[in-house]
């Protein structure tokens, strides 16, 4: 059994799987896998006093590629000697905790370390329930050993150096149609105000862009494209600040890059920038309101582990929701919701005044709606047990 007792144990641990990470992915052959769970286990204790609770997991097929990848951890983990010797020869159970003492709401006097619970209800019921296969895609590092600010080698591994590259490429592809579109309409209607027809049109454009943009760049990046997605998903620990900081470089790189090659490509038509018709107060506040309403729609279909099946129309829902916000708030603040295509757009046309309507607005809502949605939807306590139990 693994024994951190201490900060400094800890802290030696995530050096060690840090360290390891390439011969783990040797292991898995850098490829997805599929796992079965079935039945449950109860892994301290007896059922009537169980203490943890867990669903057996087992992959699928002969190649023992999930159990090779384990033997490199613990294998690791003994020679750094953060095993008892008494625990190395145990046998490797490969589990998913369905419940676990430790973490459960206390009521009343705080309960010690000998937690338990009565868990024959719930083995009589679920006992040999069939959970289900699953495509294992990822593997992320337990919040216990993760590093809030980031560490620089991490942040600049091969990993991390495509991921910003997928968030420069998928930013320049969505903001090269959604300002593209304004321009286009600006030359056919020859600078005229913006009309329904004109309005719909950038908000359908938009919403297509971005659609596509977050579904080429989610397997490599998480397809963010948008720094207030970046900041809300940075404020409340899905990703660590340093990356957080390079993700948002590579957004206003794609950014500028793409509104420089419209200027070029279109000789030298007028960039679009700000919305007009309302105060700059006016202005921030509905910015605020259309940016919560993105960054919320990121985290309820792409960033909570309990999407499911969810997470396959997550692109077109964010898409979908930009378009919407945009119809809303495109004749007044402009409908950004993204200070990356905001901040491009004044780059190219020279013109920077305002735009920190366009960063204060998004940033704060956005980081709200991550703080809001991860402390009040995604928790790590367990559901409440029925009164059947």
């Amino acid at each position: 059994m693994l024994k951190l007792w201490n900060k400094e144990r800890v802290s030696l641990a995530a050096e060690v799987l840090k360290s390891i990470a390439p011969r783990v992915m040797d292991a898995l052959d850098n490829r997805p896998l599929f796992v079965r769970l079935k039945g449950l286990d109860c892994m301290k204790g007896s059922l009537d006093r169980a203490r943890v609770v867990y669903a057996p997991v087992e992959e699928i097929g002969s190649e023992n590629r999930l159990s090779r990848a384990c033997q490199v951890i613990i294998d690791a983990f003994v020679e750094a000697g953060l095993v008892l010797e008494k625990d190395i020869g145990h046998e490797l159970k490969l589990h998913a905790t369905v419940m676990n003492a430790k973490h459960r709401k206390r009521r009343g006097n705080r309960m010690g370390r000998s937690d338990s619970f009565n868990a024959c209800g719930i083995f009589k019921q679920f006992g040999s329930e069939e959970w289900g296969e699953y495509l294992i895609r990822e593997a992320h590092l337990s919040q216990r050993f993760k590093n809030r600010l980031g560490r620089f080698d991490d942040s600049f591994n091969l990993g991390s150096l495509k991921a910003y590259l997928a968030e420069f490429i998928s930013t320049l592809v969505f903001v090269f149609a959604g300002v593209g579109s304004a321009i286009a309409y600006n030359k056919l209607t020859t600078d005229a105000a913006l009309d329904p027809d004109g309005l719909v049109a950038i908000a359908v454009c938009h919403g297509f862009a971005l659609f596509v943009a977050v579904a080429i760049g989610a397997n490599i990046s998480g397809g963010h494209v948008n720094p207030a997605v970046t900041f809300g998903l940075a404020l409340s620990g899905q990703i660590t600040i340093l990356i957080g900081i390079l993700y948002w470089i590579a957004q206003l790189l794609g950014s500028i890059v793409a509104c420089f090659l419209l200027k070029a490509v279109t000789g030298g038509l007028t960039i679009p920038t700000h919305g007009t018709g309302i105060g700059a107060i006016e202005g921030l506040v509905a910015e605020i309101i259309i940016t919560f309403a993105l960054v919320y729609t990121v985290y309820a279909t792409a960033a909570d582990p309990k999407k499911g099946s969810v997470g396959t129309i997550a692109p077109i829902a964010i898409g979908f929701i930009v378009g919407a916000n945009i119809l809303a708030a495109g004749p007044f603040s402009g409908g950004s919701m993204n200070p990356a295509r905001s901040f491009g757009a004044a780059v190219a046309s020279g013109d920077l005044s305002g735009i920190w309507i366009y960063w204060v607005g998004p940033l704060v809502r956005g980081g709200l709606a991550g703080l809001i949605y991860r402390n009040v939807f995604m928790h790590s306590q367990h559901a409440p047990l029925s009164n059947d139990f």
